[in-house]
């Protein structure tokens, strides 16, 4: 696993530890993904399951978070594992005519580290590219 205890707050680093993040999400994927389909993912945080989704034959798995660094550290969970059928994206998905939107990650959010310093973000979808801006 390449996420640190650093990356992460510590709820999120000791349910890393002792197996239990996201194992209940991870036990129903497992049964509801069936070889060949092709996932839409919303939300990805860790990528932690992109990967199990990844582990089933012929699959592809398209996924989005909105957090940058949630992206960094789901990119390096996948390649880490192995998956060459998951392609992860930083942006947000929504209704409507493309344009940019603020976009604050909570201090208090429990995927990272409290304690990290988050800047106003923006994300705009340009020519169907995500193009990250901050405030």
């Amino acid at each position: 696993m390449p996420v640190l205890p650093g990356d992460v707050s510590e709820k999120i680093w000791s349910a890393l530890q002792n197996g239990t993040y996201e194992a209940k999400e991870a036990f129903w994927v497992k049964r509801a993904v069936r070889p060949g389909d092709r996932i839409l993912e919303l939300g990805t945080g860790l990528g932690i399951i992109s990967s199990v989704m990844a582990a089933t034959d012929d699959v592809r798995v398209l996924a989005f978070d909105a957090n940058p660094e949630v992206v960094v550290l789901a990119r390096k969970v996948i390649s880490t594992n192995g998956f060459d059928n998951v392609t992860v994206n930083h942006g947000l998905l929504m209704a409507g005519e493309p344009c940019e939107v603020p976009f604050y990650v909570r201090k208090d959010f429990g995927c990272l580290r409290h304690s990290q310093t988050r800047a106003p973000m923006s994300a705009s979808l340009l020519s169907g590219q995500w193009k990250l801006t901050r405030s």
